[in-house]
C-alpha cells in the first residue's frame, strides 16, 4: 500500500497554486477546501496530523537542500532510491531519467553516469523505464549520511 501523501493550495485569493506530478501508481481523492476547513476546525487531532506532515515534507526539502551540495550524484540517488523503495515497499521504482534528474537537480548525463555506477557496483539494475534494487545493504553504504535522518524522520 501507498504511503500517505497530501498535495494542494489553498482555496483563499492570491494564494500560490501546488502543482502534482505522481511518479508511481496512486489512488487520490479531492478534498473540497472549504469541507477541509471545516473538518480542521472541528478536529484538533486532524490540524496536529497535517502539521506534523507539513513539517515532516518541510524537513525533507531542508535536508535534499543541505545534501546537493555536499554529496556526489551517486550518493544522493542511493539515498533517494532507499527513501522511494521504503516509500513505495517495492525493489522496483519506475521513473523516467527525466523525472529522476528533476528531482536529484543534476542533468540526465549525470544521472545516467550515476545510475551506470550504481549497476557497475552491482546494487542496482538499471532498465529501460526504471530502476531495481538488488542490493539495499550494499546502496546503503554508498548513499549519503542525509539518508539516516530521513530514516529519523520516517519512524
Amino acid at each position: 500500500m501507498a504511503p500517505f501523501s497530501t498535495v494542494g493550495a489553498s482555496s483563499k485569493p492570491g494564494a500560490i497554486q501546488v502543482g502534482c506530478v505522481v511518479q508511481s501508481r496512486a489512488v487520490a481523492h479531492r478534498v473540497d477546501a472549504e469541507a477541509l476547513d471545516a473538518a480542521l476546525a472541528r478536529s484538533r487531532h486532524l490540524k496536529c496530523l497535517l502539521l506534523a506532515y507539513v513539517g515532516f515534507c518541510m524537513n525533507q526539502i531542508t535536508l535534499a537542500v543541505a545534501c546537493a551540495p555536499r554529496y556526489t550524484t551517486v550518493q544522493r540517488l542511493a539515498r533517494w532510491l532507499l527513501a522511494s523503495c521504503k516509500l513505495m515497499d517495492a525493489d522496483t521504482l519506475s521513473s523516467t531519467q527525466y523525472a529522476l534528474a528533476t528531482m536529484l537537480g543534476v542533468s540526465r548525463g549525470q544521472l545516467n553516469r550515476a545510475a551506470s555506477e550504481l549497476q557497475r557496483r552491482g546494487v542496482v539494475q538499471v532498465g529501460r523505464g526504471g530502476l531495481t534494487v538488488l542490493n539495499a545493504t550494499g546502496l546503503r553504504e554508498i548513499a549519503c549520511s542525509c539518508d539516516t535522518g530521513a530514516q529519523a524522520m520516517t519512524r
